[in-house]
């Protein structure tokens, strides 16, 4: 994925971009948001920037207690991206088939 962030500041810094993701409709309990992807990215004044996270499918798993293992539930999720986890403007659908 791949998005741009900018510094609307008067000073050089870094920004952390963050992704998470959240199941819509979970058939067990699922946290309610949880950070599958970040990067950090230096920015001058001004300045823009393209930010590119890989966010493999393996990410979006949980535990299963009656399985014991890890497994990514089909379904439909959403994307959150933005600075922090109660700073997420931006929100994507994700669709995840059946293997």
């Amino acid at each position: 994925m791949t998005f741009t962030v900018q510094n609307t500041g008067n000073l050089a810094g870094d920004e952390v971009a963050q992704i998470y993701y959240r199941h819509v409709h979970s058939a067990v309990p699922q946290p309610r948001l949880a950070l599958c992807g970040f990067s950090r990215v230096h920015l001058n004044p001004g300045e823009t920037g393209e930010v590119t996270i890989s966010i493999p499918a393996e990410r979006l798993r949980y535990r299963d207690p009656q399985n014991h293992k890890y497994v990514v539930e089909p379904g439909d999720y959403e994307l959150l991206i933005g600075s922090a986890s109660d700073d997420l403007p931006a929100t994507l659908p994700l669709t995840i088939s059946p293997p």
